[in-house]
């Protein structure tokens, strides 16, 4: 059944008149939410534009004077700084120099760009300038050698380069590297010689008191023969077996005093061989490695190496308490690797760098003789790991 009309209009009519008292209500809270907020954003406004923004503006003065203020200061004492100090404008062009830069010849150089005065300052001036830029390097002019700093100073349009000479400092310098390559080439002579006396002493050993023991040995072998009483057959077995343990310490020491004993079985075989004799004298297991294309190498370097691995190994057994080591040998494109490492009890390596070692001084020596890098880690979980790198080619 449709609703009449006159009852949709009348409840029209009521709607809006209760919305009319509902509105018509100042005590509603939509309106008191609207006037607070119209309040505070009125508030916020004012004190933004009155208050903050003016503070803001006072700050950002005071900070520009104080940085006109300093540069101003740093240009003031440019000109009575002991040391010489160059401005350039925008363009790099060389504008004032001080009393110390004029004492020091460079006054020929104002008028010209900076780069006449440092042909290696690569710098488009203007941006440097305009982004308060700073530079520090080492130039040279005029036969002396300058500390040099660059500050771009925006707000005063120029740039400042400060000079300090420290030409002594690196002639002091260049002597000390000068005096630390004479120390390296009087270590790898000293090196040398001593690897020379140790060929005569192992030759020495070989050819006279090896060949005496031999012949003492041969000598109570054939009394032997002659005698046949039981009680001097007993002497004879021990004093022949006497001079075949001093023969066998003759030669033990003769193999380790021979740098070049490698030379008649390889160089790779030979480092097997002492990694062997190591691991049957010292109980320790060892293992010996080589990667890469084997191709001989100096006789030099070969001796240094093996004496490297020797040392490496001498310290092991002694002070490593260690179960295990390993010796790997890699070929590289361009230079060899060495490593040796131990499961031992590791040590202190800034006690060791404080004290020093004299075989670790030795291993370090070697390596850099040959222009090679030396370095060792240790630590108490992890053991030990010397490594050693030696350019190839060069």
């Amino acid at each position: 059944m449709p609703i009449p009309a006159v009852i949709l209009k009348k409840s029209f009519v009521q709607e809006l008149n209760d919305y009319s008292l509902l509105l018509g209500d100042f005590n509603n809270p939509v309106y008191l939410s609207v006037f607070l907020t119209i309040l505070l954003s009125t508030l916020f406004y004012f004190a933004l534009r009155n208050v903050f923004i003016p503070m803001i503006k006072v700050q950002q003065k005071k900070t520009s004077d104080l940085e006109l203020r300093n540069n101003k200061l740093l240009s003031y004492f440019a000109e009575i700084d002991p040391d010489p100090v160059i401005r350039t404008d925008i363009s790099g062009k060389i504008i004032f120099i001080n009393p110390a830069a004029e004492q020091n010849g460079f006054g020929q150089f104002v008028g010209l760009n900076i780069t006449k005065f440092f042909p290696t300052l690569n710098l488009t001036m203007s941006r440097f300038i305009e982004e308060n830029g700073r530079m520090c390097f080492y130039g040279e002019n005029l036969g002396r050698y300058f500390s040099i700093q660059i500050y771009g100073l925006c707000k005063l349009g120029f740039a400042q380069v400060y000079l300090h000479d420290v030409t002594e400092l690196r002639e002091r310098q260049l002597e000390l590297e000068r005096s630390q390559s004479e120390i390296k080439k009087f270590s790898a002579a000293l090196q040398n010689k001593v690897e020379q006396e140790r060929l005569r002493i192992a030759r020495e050993l070989h050819d006279n008191l090896g060949q005496k023991l031999v012949l003492i040995k041969t000598i109570i072998q054939k009394r032997r023969l002659k005698d046949i009483s039981d009680i001097d057959l007993n002497v004879y077995d021990k004093l022949e077996q006497s001079v075949e343990n001093a023969l066998q310490d003759v030669r033990s020491a003769t193999q380790k005093l021979k740098p070049d004993w490698y030379n008649e079985q390889g160089f790779l075989d030979s480092l097997e061989k002492l990694v062997k004799e190591i691991e049957k004298e010292s109980l320790i297991k060892g293992s010996f490695g080589f990667s890469g294309n084997y191709e001989k190498f100096e006789c030099e370097l070969e001796n240094s190496i093996f004496r490297i691995v020797q040392e490496a190994l001498n310290n092991i057994v002694k002070h490593s308490e260690a179960k295990d080591f390993h010796v790997q040998l890699q070929r590289k494109s361009n230079s060899l690797l060495l490593c040796i490492s131990d499961n031992g009890v590791g040590f202190n390596c800034n006690i060791l760098n404080s004290n020093g070692g004299m075989g670790i001084s030795n291993m370090k020596e070697r390596a850099e003789s040959h222009k090679g890098t030396f370095k060792i880690s240790s630590s108490v979980e992890y053991g030990t790991i010397i490594s050693a790198e030696f350019p190839l080619g060069e």
